[in-house]
C-alpha cells in the first residue's frame, strides 16, 4: 500500500509509538519514561488535584503502562513534587531544575519531529486532530459495540439532527 493511501489511525498510531519510542530513548538513562516526563509538563505551568491529573493525563494510559501513582511515586521519591498545602501535586524547585536538564534531552526528539513543517502547518494538523477528537467525542458511544451495530458518521448526523 502507497502511503499516501493509508488511513488516519495509522499514522496516529505510527506516530505516536515514534514519539513514545523517542522520548522513552532519551529517558531511559535516568531511569524515566514519557509519562514522568508528561507529567512534569504539566505541573511546571498548572499545580493540580490526582483527579486532574488522572483526566488530563487519561489519553496516554494504555494496557501494561506504568500507572500515575507510580509516575508520581517516582517524581516525589527523587524529590522533584510534592503535594502542597492544598493537595495538589506541584513541581518543586529541584524538579524545576531537571525539567530544564530533561527539556534539552528530549528537544532534539522534538525538533525531529517538527523538522521542515512550518508553525502554521503544525498548529493546522493540532487542530484538524482536536476536531476530529471533538466530533468523535460528541457522538459518544454511537460507533461502539455496546451501543448495538455500528452506523456510519452521515448516518448518525442524519439521525440526531
Amino acid at each position: 500500500m502507497n502511503p499516501a493511501e493509508k488511513p488516519i489511525g495509522y499514522w496516529l498510531k505510527c506516530l505516536d509509538r515514534l514519539i513514545e519510542d523517542g522520548i522513552d530513548g532519551v529517558l531511559h538513562d535516568e531511569g524515566l519514561s514519557r509519562r514522568h516526563w508528561q507529567l512534569m509538563n504539566l505541573l511546571r505551568t498548572n499545580p493540580a488535584d490526582p483527579a486532574a491529573i488522572a483526566e488530563s493525563m487519561r489519553p496516554f494510559w494504555g494496557e501494561g503502562e506504568v500507572g500515575l501513582d507510580d509516575v508520581v511515586r517516582g517524581l516525589t521519591r527523587r524529590g522533584w513534587a510534592r503535594r502542597g498545602n492544598d493537595g495538589r501535586l506541584e513541581l518543586t524547585l529541584q524538579g524545576e531544575t531537571a525539567h530544564g536538564e530533561i527539556t534539552a534531552k528530549v528537544q532534539p526528539v522534538r525538533d525531529a519531529l517538527t523538522d521542515g513543517i512550518t508553525t502554521e502547518e503544525y498548529v493546522a494538523v493540532v487542530d484538524t486532530l482536536r476536531h476530529m477528537a471533538d466530533n468523535l467525542a460528541k457522538v459518544g458511544g454511537a460507533f461502539s459495540h455496546a451501543s448495538g451495530p455500528r452506523q456510519s458518521v452521515a448516518q448518525h448526523r442524519a439521525e440526531h439532527s
